[in-house]
């Protein structure tokens, strides 16, 4: 899934639909840009309504414009059926509620989901409470289809040999693992913590069904390999990789690369003496 250029968050619009999901005589009392989501314009916004209960909310809007072409099966209903079924798994940690969605856009300008807003911030350090969220996460029901890569690895273009030697191994067969649910982007910005403790986890668009292995390889690349040890597979650190790589900046391919020669090492690969 590319990253891209979004259109401008919140209008007036989109916020207008906001309140009147929330009922008659509510109104916006603030609205702002959430940091981060690259393939979603999020914006945090604040709903007073009649009786003067006010709701905290993430208004999300599919206007990258090319998510049609690219992201096609990705869509808010898609979302939405997700957050549906970690209600009915009674899913341990903390996530958005559906408030209204208007999937066609209509009345948003872009397609949208009115999300109940999680407390906390993103990003926590401690590895047990990664752990223990992805054994959360790969305790519910498989469901929502196969993983599939961002980037079939034809389209890859290796920078040197070791990257090289790593496209040969995942053209390979994958390793025979079980399958279960998988959140697809377990990343640390899509956390949310409060006290040390990672207490709930958002951005449920890409969940589907595949290997643990391919959620701890996603995270290992993001914060480093000694995370969600019980969980990983050399081969799926070098899949996830492979899958970063055309969102890699160099100095960033260059930090992994150290990485991904221990990955294929663990697999009884040799690295490239010089890469």
């Amino acid at each position: 899934m590319p990253r891209s250029r979004l259109q401008p968050n919140g209008n007036r619009r989109a916020l207008g639909w906001a309140a009147a999901a929330i009922g008659p005589g509510a109104e916006v009392l603030a609205a702002a840009p959430l940091a981060g989501g690259g393939w979603h314009a999020n914006d945090a916004v604040d709903v007073r309504d009649a009786r003067g209960r006010v709701h905290e909310l993430v208004l999300r809007r599919w206007s990258r414009p090319e998510w049609r072409d690219e992201d096609a099966h990705l869509t808010p209903e898609r979302e939405a059926a997700v957050l549906a079924h970690l209600e009915r798994e009674r899913f341990a940690l903390e996530f958005p509620r559906v408030v209204a969605a208007d999937p066609d856009g209509d009345r948003c300008g872009a397609p949208a989901l009115l999300l109940t807003r999680l407390a906390g911030e993103p990003a926590g350090t401690a590895p047990r409470e990664y752990a223990a969220a992805l054994r959360a996460v790969h305790a519910l029901a498989p469901a929502f289809g196969r993983w599939a890569p961002y980037y079939e690895l034809e389209r890859l273009r290796p920078p040197n040999a070791l990257w090289e030697r790593a496209l040969e191994v995942a053209a390979g067969p994958a390793p025979d693992l079980p399958e279960t649910f998988v959140h697809r982007d377990f990343n640390p910005g899509n956390t949310l913590w409060r006290d040390g403790r990672l207490t709930g986890v958002i951005d449920w668009t890409q969940a589907c069904t595949g290997p643990a292995a391919a959620d701890a390889g996603h995270l290992r690349w993001n914060l480093g390999p000694e995370l969600a040890r019980d969980e990983h597979h050399p081969w799926w650190d070098v899949r996830t990789l492979l899958d970063a790589l055309p969102e890699l900046g160099a100095a960033t391919v260059a930090r992994l690369e150290r990485y991904l020669a221990a990955a294929l090492a663990e697999l009884g690969l040799t690295p490239p003496a010089r890469w």
